[in-house]
């Protein structure tokens, strides 16, 4: 920040004042522009040539707005960490000008940018320099609203007597605010931050005080605290009292500004769910459950009023988080009244929608459409990655044809902060609920003791995952032959090695059965349906020269084993064509797999969570094949294998994994085989011809994965694998970090 503003001093310095006032008044002229563009690549272009004008102005103030500007425009497109550069070096020329007032609001945003980026410490520091010059200017309300963005803050970071000593003084500032309207606005809403820090009994006597007439929003959260108080009368009456005249119909004509609309549904759906709860409490489970679905259509509303891109969708369940409330409190009453069909068609709406939604627009379109909407992607970092179909979740009806379909029995999931649900329906149809009573963080306790590397494997920790997990619909699966089981996992549990769980015999799951997974039911009518090469050779990526380097510029380690796996491969399938060393470049890779019937990766992965779309394989000569150009491929290859550690991984959210496989099936796939863990070079090199091998044999993806893990078992076993280290060779375990990992998504056969 301080090298910015010295070049901009430096740029200024001496020149003609006359000139340095047209430069500000161009400045403020385009700033003025491009407030009224719609069109927001035209928009950005108007605010980075405000921001050049500003610089040569020598004008401070001047250039520290445009840049103000800037970042709030660089922000709605989702670079954050650029915005946060250009608030910095806008506050900088800001301070420069002494200009108290937009500096403070500069700060304050700086802050809340950087909680939501994890970085406590400098958000917290932007929030002090925010609330000194607020207080320096004796502008109360806004300092209260600091204040309260501290205490929230201070919740966090675990710090819970800093966070109500923040809430104490906002409420103090709040009051000395001479806008009665404004003042009591306010404090109703920092009651509503007492709510959060688990204060109910203070955050009712602070809303409460305030009488009748309360802005928008608070009565639910008054409702909340009632809820956890023990008060459920109160509850119900305060939610019921949030309700009218906040609905929308499609049908009216008012003209509300969108986010408008949001906000009042997002209001009725908070209090519809408080008062549900409630009347469950009082004994009303017909009220509560009429409650639940009224709200779960009004969600559905609103997702069907979504702009038409991709991120949006996958941002609908964090947006509006609540809705994951209201799934879990409607799966947990029809369960308990044994209604298990509709228990289940509740979860399968809140799932994966977004993912079926991109397949569905890629069988329609049979091309690459990222590129179709250039002023969203020019404005964002994120792709703008239409999603123009709206899919409806798959019935109770379609699970059991599924089943029919892969004589398969599917096994779907949802979690929730006490508990798991688990869905199991037969080839006959059939459809049985169970509840696991497991908490959410136990649940990631012994997903973490079951994946860890260090030591032996943690037997116990994988056979209570499987007692958790597999053991309630054990009584339904066949006793004879190796069964198929169709895994539909949810939140956490798309990290839990499945194969590796054991049973009370001692048993891996995969010496059973044999093992695939999807998102979500409904993603099977439309995978299936997908084209297929039939004849065409295989793909084979490997021996990679001269990978890229990671983000950070660390190198890459070698493969030594990536050679012989793919050669290996190429003498068991028959049909092979090989791009390796200098031929694995991002030109011959993206032309050789859209012929593929079968592509395979052998190298390395690398996955990015906070930038999932520049995840990528990595290819020789330093060049990338990124989640965001695997968007924009045409595939026709039945199966898309990643012999690479974490290809599955990613960051998990209500519509499953953003990972290299999520591209990989919008790209054409209709099955992925990639691990969720870090995977041992010596051990695929072993495991990847054998399971190429069954695959030819049987046809059967799944079957042929399964085969492939058992001899990678027996194995390691019999310590028939080693490992060259500085020492000499080392015998691998048996430990399934070595073979757990990979899974096959998407259709079996």
């Amino acid at each position: 920040m301080r090298l910015a503003v010295l070049l901009f001093l430096g740029l200024a310095w001496g020149q003609d004042l006359a000139r340095n006032k047209q430069h500000a008044q161009e400045s403020l002229r385009l700033a003025r522009a491009a407030r009224g563009e719609e069109d927001m690549r035209k928009r950005g272009e108007l605010l980075r040539k405000a921001v050049d004008e500003g610089r040569q102005s020598g004008v401070p103030r001047v250039y520290g707005t445009a840049l103000h500007e800037l970042s709030r425009h660089t922000l709605r497109g989702g670079n954050f960490q650029e915005a946060i550069e250009q608030m910095q070096m806008a506050a900088g020329a800001l301070r420069l000008a002494g200009a108290q007032i937009p500096m403070a609001a500069l700060f304050r945003k700086l802050g809340i940018l950087l909680q939501q980026q994890g970085n406590f410490e400098e958000a917290l520091a932007a929030y002090k320099e925010a609330l000194s010059h607020q207080e320096r200017l004796q502008v109360w309300l806004p300092a209260s609203l600091t204040l309260q963005h501290m205490g929230l803050l201070y919740a966090r970071m675990g710090k819970r007597d800093q966070a109500l000593a923040q809430l104490e003084k906002a409420i103090v500032y709040a009051r000395q605010e001479h806008a009665p309207m404004q003042s009591r606005a306010r404090i109703a809403f920092l009651g509503c931050g007492y709510e959060l820090l688990g204060e109910h009994a203070t955050s009712i006597q602070i809303i409460e005080g305030l009488g009748p007439g309360l802005p928008p929003g608070v009565s639910t959260c008054l409702a909340a605290a009632y809820f956890h108080a023990g008060q459920y009368a109160g509850a119900e009456r305060t939610a019921a009292a949030a309700l009218p005249g906040t609905a929308k119909s499609t049908t009216d004509d008012e003209g509300e500004e969108p986010g408008v609309w949001n906000d009042l549904m997002r209001d009725r759906i908070r209090a519809l769910y408080w008062r549900a709860a409630a009347r469950r409490k009082l004994g009303n489970p017909g009220g509560a459950l009429e409650d639940l679905l009224l709200a779960m259509r009004q969600v559905e509303e609103m997702r069907s009023n979504l702009v038409s891109y991709d991120f949006t969708k996958r941002g609908f369940s964090n947006l509006f988080g609540v809705f994951g409330d209201i799934t879990t409190l409607a799966i947990d009453m029809l369960h308990e009244a044994g209604r298990h069909q509709e228990s289940f068609e509740i979860a399968e709406q809140a799932r994966a929608r977004a993912f079926l939604d991109l397949l569905a627009d890629k069988q329609d379109e049979g091309s690459p459409i990222t590129d179709r909407f250039p002023r969203l992607a020019a404005l964002t970092a994120i792709p703008a990655i239409a999603s123009t179909s709206k899919q409806q979740a798959a019935t109770a009806s379609e699970m059991a044809a599924i089943a029919s379909r892969l004589g398969s029995v599917v096994v779907s999931y949802w979690t929730a902060p006490e508990a798991v649900w688990i869905w199991a329906t037969s080839p006959s149809g059939r459809i049985s609920g169970f509840r696991s009573n497991a908490s959410a963080s136990a649940l990631r306790a012994l997903l973490k003791r079951a994946s860890s590397r260090k030591g032996p494997p943690d037997t116990d920790a994988l056979r209570s995952l499987h007692r958790l997990l597999i053991a309630p619909v054990q009584p339904l699966l066949p006793k004879q032959g190796v069964p198929l089981l169709t895994l539909i996992p949810h939140g956490a549990l798309f990290e839990v090695p499945f194969a590796a769980l054991v049973d009370e015999r001692g048993r891996y799951l995969v010496e059973t059965h044999a093992i695939h997974f999807a998102p979500s039911v409904a993603a099977f009518g439309l995978l299936a349906a997908r084209p297929r090469l039939q004849g065409a050779p295989m793909l084979l990526v490997g021996d990679i020269v001269k990978p890229p380097r990671l983000p950070g510029g660390k190198p890459l380690p070698p493969l030594r084993r990536s050679a012989a796996e793919i050669r290996s491969i190429a003498a068991v399938s028959g049909k092979a064509a090989l791009l390796q060393r200098e031929l694995a470049s991002l030109e011959q890779v993206r032309e050789a797999s859209q012929s593929g019937s079968v592509l395979h990766f052998a190298g390395h992965a690398v996955v990015d969570n906070d930038r999932p779309f520049d995840s990528f394989l990595a290819l020789s000569n330093g060049e990338k094949l990124t989640v965001r150009s695997i968007y924009g491929m045409n595939l026709k290859a039945h199966l898309v294998t990643l012999s690479s550690c974490r290809g599955a991984s990613g960051a998990i959210s209500a519509d499953g994994v953003l990972s290299l496989a999520r591209g990989l099936f919008h790209a054409g796939a209709a099955s992925v085989l990639a691990s969720v863990w870090d995977v041992s070079d010596e051990s695929t090199e072993r495991m990847m011809p054998r399971f190429y091998q069954s695959l030819r044999r049987s046809g059967n993806k799944a079957s042929a994965l399964r085969e492939a893990q058992l001899y990678l078992v027996n194995e390691l076993r019999h310590g028939r694998i080693s490992l060259e280290t500085a020492a000499g060779p080392a015998v691998l375990p048996e430990h399934p970090a070595l073979w757990a990992g990979f899974q096959l998504q998407g259709e079996p056969k």
